[in-house]
This record gives structure tokens, C-alpha cells and sequence, in this order.
């Protein structure tokens, strides 16, 4: 799983690209209409593993790889990377042939950040980019919230040059 020089590689015009983007969103946001929308781009493969040590969930695409990646940050919740949007984004992202890993970092769930939890998020993103399903060793960093701030301080350490594609 891993992000090349765009998130989403297509060779479709402008409008699948758009196309594209509305199945991601309304899949997400449980939208009407979206059941159809969900059976277009395979059945993604989700699975739970562990990833730099790691507890991660990896959505696969149903296409075969390499694909671009997507290490994706979860804001403070509960749930985790268990919480009911993160899973309907990343099935939606994997639909549209991305590979999206969703790791339980040290202190995100209750809307901590720490050393660790930075170190974490680092080394799942490396890893996540020197997979051999990982497109080109580069991913993408998204988050939401705490997530967000994560991917941004994840995405300035050194070790990660070369690997991220966008945040």
C-alpha cells in the first residue's frame, strides 16, 4: 500500500477522477444512493495486523498491487481506528484503489499526543511505505483532528522524506 506521486493514480479523465471523489464521499457520509455507489471497485480485503509493532487495520483494494497508501490518523475517539466513519472512509478509499492502513497509536483515542505517540506514527508510516504492496515506498499522511496535527509532525521527521507523497 503506498501513495506514488498522486493519491489517485487514474487514467480516467477529469470527470472519473470526480466520479471518483463523490463515491469516496458518499460512501463515507453514509449519503443515499451510497449502497450502489459501494458496489462499484471491487470488495475491499480489510485485515487486522501489526505494523512497526503496531496494532494497524489495512484495507485492501480488490485490484492488484502495488497501490498508492494512505496512513490514515484518527481523531480523539473512543473507538479508535474501530470508529464507524474511519471504516466507511478507508472501504471507500480502498474501492477507488487505494491502500489505507489505520493504526492505534499511544494516546489518539482519548486526544493525547506525546513523544511516543509521534515515534509511533513515524515508524508505522515507514514501514507502511517499504511494504512490497506499497506503490513507489511513498503514503500519503491524512488525519482528522488530533490525527491531523500527528500527520503534520509525522511528516517532518527526516526518516520520512522520501517516503510521503502528500499530508
Amino acid at each position: 500500500c503506498s501513495v506514488g506521486t498522486s493519491l489517485m493514480r487514474t487514467s480516467r479523465g477529469p470527470l472519473g477522477v470526480r466520479a471518483q471523489a463523490l463515491s469516496v464521499l458518499a460512501t463515507t457520509l453514509s449519503l443515499p444512493g451510497a449502497s450502489a455507489l459501494a458496489r462499484i471497485g471491487g470488495r475491499p480485503t480489510p485485515c487486522e495486523t501489526t505494523i512497526a509493532g503496531i496494532a494497524t487495520t489495512v484495507v485492501r483494494p480488490s485490484s492488484a498491487p502495488p497501490w498508492p497508501a494512505l496512513v490514515f490518523m484518527n481523531g480523539a475517539t473512543p473507538d479508535g481506528r474501530r470508529h464507524p466513519t474511519v471504516h466507511r472512509l478507508s472501504l471507500a478509499l480502498a474501492r477507488a484503489r487505494v491502500c489505507v492502513f489505520i493504526p492505534e497509536l499511544a494516546g489518539v483515542a482519548a486526544g493525547e499526543l506525546s513523544p511516543r505517540t509521534v515515534a509511533q506514527a513515524v515508524a508505522v508510516s515507514e514501514a507502511a511505505a517499504r511494504r512490497p504492496e506499497t506503490a513507489d515506498e511513498r503514503v500519503a499522511l491524512v488525519g482528522v483532528s488530533v490525527g491531523g496535527t500527528l500527520s503534520l509532525l509525522a511528516a517532518a521527521d527526516s526518516r520520512l522524506r522520501h517516503h510521503i507523497s502528500v499530508v
